[in-house]
């Protein structure tokens, strides 16, 4: 953590009067994110798309549309495989561009959020419920060991 970030932290926990500072957390966006959220929304419309074109061609052109249709079929197993493999991983892409500027101080009192210079200051009381979620293994190292 910067130097530039932690004098943040610390003023604004004065500030708030948020108790003892605990960590920082900063979302690390990457391009490769930005990519996979497109070809998820542009799939569907995309292979909607080619369904129509193929039943309008397949009308006036008098060619075989089997071949269309099997074409079809074999994108759209590939966009629904990639998308349950995605699923099954528990992969979210949704860090999108504009939220790069996102980092989040933790304290004992509570937490303040901030993104493009907007702080939020959210007290552990104002919280009716917190869902968390256990860490899995990665590349075989357990986080509880």
């Amino acid at each position: 953590m910067s130097d530039q970030m932690l004098a943040e932290a610390c003023q604004l926990g004065e500030q708030h009067k948020l108790d003892q500072f605990v960590v920082t957390l900063k979302v690390d966006y990457q391009s490769s994110d930005l990519f996979y959220a497109l070809y998820l929304s542009m799939a569907i419309p995309g292979m909607i798309i080619m369904l129509i074109v193929g039943f309008i061609f397949s009308m006036s052109f008098e060619m075989s549309s089997t071949t269309y249709y099997i074409l079809v079929s074999i994108v759209s197993l590939l966009y629904l495989s990639i998308l349950s493999v995605s699923w099954l991983r528990d992969y979210k892409p949704l860090r999108l561009p504009f939220r790069r500027n996102l980092h989040v101080h933790i304290y004992t009192a509570g937490i303040v959020r901030i993104l493009n210079g907007r702080a939020e200051v959210i007290r552990w009381e104002q919280m009716k419920k917190v869902h968390y979620k256990r860490a899995s293994n990665v590349g075989g190292v357990s986080p509880h060991q």
